[in-house]
């Protein structure tokens, strides 16, 4: 198993997940979780020889990321970072070199790539909340780095309920190194947001309110 690796939660997104794991890098791996796709994900997966974790039924957001910390936990002794990585084709795969690069720089424990324009009136207000209270923006993104090291001794402390934005938190808790990276978006026709206007959505947004002020 390479020192870094690249996790990609995907949910019948296989026509911009091709485009994502055609990158080759000596520098880091791919390994999906196939959350319940319906598409053909994991005949595509399987044909290409790509690492995966396939879920039987689609557990969503958190379950998925917290099923492949585990698995690669138990798995391998080497890790040296985890990014995770968007599957609708909205991140740039160039950004994870220059992630990669910041990090052999500076050794944070947590970066976290906030986006240069948020869509959504939530997402606006929680990042602005964020950022006035702990400095930090667009806790929401999908797009972020771990030390595993240090997000390993944490992974049974995660909630599924906050969009894993409780890690931010724990992680400030334990004084660890938490900074920002800011990241321009790939323009994309349409995408099936995991941040949207849902009533299980809105109310796990909710919670991540109520955990800012707790």
């Amino acid at each position: 198993m390479p020192k870094n690796i690249v996790v990609i939660p995907s949910f019948n997104e296989l026509s911009s997940l091709k485009k994502i794991v055609k990158h080759k890098s000596p520098k880091y791996k791919f390994i999906v979780i196939d959350d319940g796709s319906t598409d053909g994900t994991k005949k595509f997966l399987i044909k290409n020889k790509i690492n995966f974790i396939s879920n039987n039924n689609n557990l969503g957001y958190e379950k998925s990321l917290i099923k492949a910390f585990t698995y690669l936990k138990k798995n391998s002794s080497n890790i040296k970072n985890v990014i995770t990585f968007d599957a609708d084709g909205e991140h740039k795969i160039k950004d994870i070199n220059k992630l990669l690069i910041l990090q052999d720089k500076e050794s944070f424990d947590l970066i976290i790539c906030n986006r240069s324009n948020l869509v959504r009136n939530i997402e606006k207000l929680l990042s602005y909340l964020f950022f006035k209270k702990y400095k930090i923006k667009d806790p929401l993104t999908g797009f972020k780095l771990y030390d595993f090291k240090k997000l390993k001794k944490i992974i049974h402390l995660i909630h599924i309920d906050y969009f894993l934005v409780d890690i931010i938190k724990i992680f400030m808790t334990r004084n660890f190194k938490i900074t920002n990276y800011r990241i321009k978006l790939n323009k994309i026709r349409s995408r099936n947001p995991r941040v949207g206007g849902s009533i299980n959505v809105n109310l796990k947004i909710f919670n991540i309110f109520r955990l800012l002020f707790s």
